[in-house]
């Protein structure tokens, strides 16, 4: 779980750069890969979106679902199934 954290984390940045530079955060993870149309002052962010250690995509929701001015990450941990309790969640 602490590997998943720290990925998480590192996302969590990641999109805090594209924020910054954009004005926005992305619709989505390929938007850190391949710019948007309508995106202005964009640079590649990642050159691949990881999965999770257990080979599960994680989860991006933009808004957020607590603050609708940020975004949250999540992975469904070991088991693959969102809404579980081993899952991780990460807000900024």
């Amino acid at each position: 779980m602490k590997a998943a954290k720290t990925q998480m984390k590192t996302f969590g940045a990641v999109l805090e750069m594209y924020r910054h530079d954009t004005g926005q955060f992305p619709n989505g993870l390929v938007d850190l890969m391949v710019r948007p149309a309508a995106a202005t002052n964009w640079t590649q962010y990642m050159e691949a979106i990881p999965i999770d250690p257990w080979g599960h995509p994680y989860i991006y929701i933009f808004p957020g679902e607590k603050d609708s001015n940020t975004f949250g990450l999540s992975s469904a941990g070991p088991d693959g199934r969102l809404g579980t309790k081993d899952d991780i969640v990460y807000q900024p």
